[in-house]
């Protein structure tokens, strides 16, 4: 990096490491070193011999050196003093980017532009430097002390870290309010005679067995949480917050995907009963969405079953959604509608190998019901 001076002459170079390494000017090259604060306390040249040093007092008044004066501001071995920041001779002040800082009086120049948190009062003080406790806190920007930088950006690392879980295990909750419903709706059907006992339950069974699976994923995710946690206040690192970020997406395409092999297994076994209990919703006449809720509740799940890749397909207009009722839809024709319907169901057969034999699923239900004929409108 370098330094220009206003007739656009470079008068000093920089050589950039986690802080500023080294400066190269016309006396040639400097080596900084800090202390613990991070302010410069000796340069040294290329045969280690010292050439310079600093000693400052708690907020930053110099003690020993000489960065220059604006009576003699001479040439000073470096600019980057006190906490490392930049020392601007004329004004005798360090700029700190949103606000120049006044060592001789311990505060900024200005107002400070941040509003402050009201759950710590002192940030509330417009001028105060570093919470009037120089010693262990700094404040490179001018608006905040960096303990709290870093305070944040552990908390938002923190927040980004355990949203995968958080998605998982709330999409998992999801799932069990839709086999809830799905349970009693079977159970309904069952104790209506619609359906056979037996029928109603091997899809209770199965609905069990996912409720199983589902329990086990929030579970999972509610020990990742406690653990990313205890990670993240244990070891407090910054860096996690860029690390966590890159990997967050990635982490919620693979949960989502882990659940949706669940949701394929439910439909893939229960085709036949599916269909079984559909044909037979259809002929009692339930009206409305009811006819499609058994549907929607054991192939889609809400959002990454069958009923849902048919949502975001060119077949989407055969199901209710949105504004479409399947009052509108069967004004197409019944016998449309199931044609349109015979050519979805292959259509999956050939996108997806879970769901092989649901055109003949398909077929059976159409001739239990008599065809086109058997429809119940709505």
């Amino acid at each position: 990096m370098e330094e220009k001076n206003a007739a656009g002459v470079v008068v000093k170079t920089y050589t950039i490491g986690d802080d500023v390494v080294t400066q190269s000017t016309s006396a040639g090259v400097r080596h900084l070193l800090y202390d613990g604060h991070g302010s410069t306390r000796q340069l040294v040249d290329t045969s280690e011999d010292i050439t310079a040093a600093y000693s400052y007092d708690a907020y930053g008044v110099m003690l020993g050196g000489n960065p220059g004066t604006p009576q003699n501001p001479g040439s000073p071995a470096t600019n980057l003093l006190y906490a490392g920041e930049q020392f601007d001779t004329n004004l005798q002040m360090y700029y700190n980017r949103a606000r120049y800082y006044d060592q001789n009086t311990g505060r900024f120049n200005r107002i400070d532009p941040f509003p402050g948190n009201t759950e710590d009062p002192q940030s509330l003080h417009k001028y105060l430097y570093a919470h009037a406790n120089p010693v262990n806190n700094t404040d490179p920007s001018g608006l905040l002390i960096l303990s709290l930088v870093i305070k944040y950006a552990v908390y938002a690392a923190l927040i980004v870290a355990i949203m995968p879980h958080a998605i998982r295990a709330l999409s998992a909750a999801k799932q069990l309010i839709e086999l809830t419903g799905l349970t009693n709706l079977v159970r309904s059907l069952a104790n209506r005679g619609v359906i056979q006992f037996e029928v109603a339950e091997s899809i209770r069974s199965e609905a069990f067995d996912t409720f199983t699976g589902i329990l086990g994923t929030i579970g999972e995710s509610l020990v990742m949480i406690a653990r990313e946690v205890a990670v993240f206040y244990g070891y407090n690192m910054l860096f996690a917050a860029v690390t966590q970020a890159a990997m967050g997406g990635i982490k919620v395409g693979v949960h989502l995907r882990r659940n949706a092999k669940i949701i394929t297994k439910l439909g893939g076994e229960a085709i036949e009963n599916h269909h079984l209990v559909f044909t037979s919703s259809i002929k009692e006449g339930i009206k409305n969405e009811r006819t499609w809720s058994l549907t929607r509740r054991l192939h889609r799940l809400r959002g990454t079953g069958l009923h849902s890749r048919i949502a975001h397909s060119r077949f989407a207009y055969l199901q209710p959604g949105g504004n479409r009722t399947m009052k509108g839809i069967l004004k197409m024709g019944k016998q449309r509608w199931l044609d349109e319907l015979g050519k979805c169901y292959k259509w999956l057969e050939t996108k997806n190998a879970a769901y092989k034999g649901i055109y003949k699923a398909y077929k059976k239900a159409v001739v239990d019901i008599g065809g086109a004929s058997g429809l119940i409108s709505p």
